[in-house]
């Protein structure tokens, strides 16, 4: 009777993982109903005997059901651990949780649980314990508080990361197009300022997490080194070649190009554009100087160096090389500049054309004037004009000279002819009124 009562249980404990409710209750009752109905039948045995029989048989009992308690124990255990990292993970997404009271207080209930749930399948007259399987939970609970601890510090770094980055990215870049000879002595102060709010935020987190002051203070220095790893990131950005280049082309330009009110210039003939040219270049150059390394002069300020950091090497953020090339650069496109503003050059004083002088002077006065104010004679000389000047560009003056060589010898030619056979004429006609006179 007894084994069939309890075979039920077997399946959803053993097999299935459940647990069921009740077990302590059930297994006392049937194991006394097993004991009573062996107690009736057995009390005519003699009573050494009995009691002996009586002892065994509670034993095989408790064999039976201590099989039943150990996979009940097994199934609470997995429970506990369940319910545990689920009550966690709930309480990790709170606003404003305190990591460490959120973890005591899932560990108090689900150890509750447990222990609860374990003492009510604990019979009299056993040796039972559920000891073991209570400290394997504490050590599980132990772990999973490590782990969701150390995903929860690297959340909340990430967060503090992104913080600092946020804190930097502005300012810096905003301070270096500023480019002012106390840079650097700036970009110093944002950083403090930044590590300053990062570390009231660890802060915050150590007493969350309770954790040691030791622990808090690893974590400031790590901080701080992260906080200049993402400055120097960020001034490497700012510093590359391009924009190194624009942030000297700007200088330049505010230098060359626009006088001190901020007004642009007017270049005229009598200004002196190498003068403002050598400056501006001279003042500009200057930058790739202070932008080569970050100056700590006057700063009361350093981090501690360690195996894979190098705080002096850190300092340095344009090479030799690097100073080289940018100033090659820029000056080359400087240049490009410079001769746009001497052929930007206005003249503002009034003279006669050079083309009218030589008019006037090969004409004379009157005749220039007489041309000016004669429509004809001025038109035919403007198609004069216009036909030197096509001659003069198209450099016809070598072939026009020898059409106007090769038209005058022909006239030369002709003309002589022409005279010869009217002198040879006036012979022949003087030849033959002297032969008539004769006659």
């Amino acid at each position: 009777i007894f084994s069939s009562q309890v075979a039920p249980f077997k399946q959803p404990i053993l097999e299935k993982g459940q647990i069921v409710d009740d077990l302590g209750e059930k297994m006392s009752r049937y194991r006394q109903e097993a004991v009573n109905s062996f107690d009736k039948n057995a009390s005519r045995y003699h009573q050494g005997v009995y009691q002996k029989k009586r002892a065994d048989m509670l034993a095989k009992l408790n064999t039976q059901l201590n099989v039943l308690f150990v996979g009940q124990l097994k199934n609470l255990h997995k429970k506990a651990i369940t319910s545990f990292n689920e009550n966690l993970k709930v309480g990790l997404k709170k606003p404003n949780y305190i990591f460490a009271t959120t973890v005591e207080e899932c560990q108090t209930n689900a150890k509750e649980f447990f222990l609860s749930s374990a003492k009510a399948i604990v019979l009299s007259d056993t040796d039972w314990s559920y000891t073991t399987e209570l400290n394997a939970i504490e050590e599980e609970f132990s772990e999973v508080s490590n782990t969701a601890r150390t995903e929860e510090l690297k959340k909340m770094t990430k967060s503090l990361t992104k913080q600092i980055d946020n804190e930097l990215s502005e300012p810096i870049a905003l301070i270096l197009n500023e480019a002012t000879p106390d840079v650097w002595n700036k970009v110093i102060e944002t950083y403090k300022k930044a590590v300053e709010h990062g570390k009231k935020t660890l802060e915050k987190i150590a007493k969350s997490f309770n954790s040691s002051e030791e622990e808090l203070q690893s974590s400031i220095e790590d901080h701080k080194l992260q906080s200049w790893t993402i400055l120097r990131k960020k001034i490497d950005e700012e510093l590359s070649d391009t924009m190194l280049l624009l942030k000297l082309r700007s200088r330049f330009e505010e230098k060359f190009r626009y006088d001190e009110q901020g007004l642009p210039r007017v270049w005229k003939p009598a200004d002196d554009i190498d003068a403002y040219f050598r400056r501006a270049k001279e003042d500009t150059l200057k930058l790739v100087k202070l932008f080569s390394k970050i100056d700590l002069k006057e700063e009361d300020f350093a981090i501690e160096s360690t195996e894979e950091f190098d705080f002096e090497q850190s300092l340095i953020v344009l090479s030799e090389a690097k100073q080289s090339n940018i100033s090659n650069r820029f000056k080359r496109e400087s240049d490009a500049f410079y001769l746009e503003a001497k052929r930007s050059i206005v003249s503002t004083t009034a003279k006669i054309p050079s083309w009218a002088i030589a008019a006037m002077v090969f004409l004379g006065w009157n005749e220039f004037m007489a041309i000016i104010r004669n429509p004809i004679y001025l038109v035919f000389f403007i198609l004069l004009v216009t036909f030197g000047y096509v001659i003069f560009a198209l450099n016809l003056w070598g072939p026009l000279e020898r059409i106007i060589s090769t038209v005058a010898g022909e006239a030369t030619r002709i003309t002589k002819e022409r005279i010869v056979d009217s002198v040879a004429k006036a012979k022949e006609l003087n030849h033959c009124a002297a032969k008539d006179k004769e006659d």
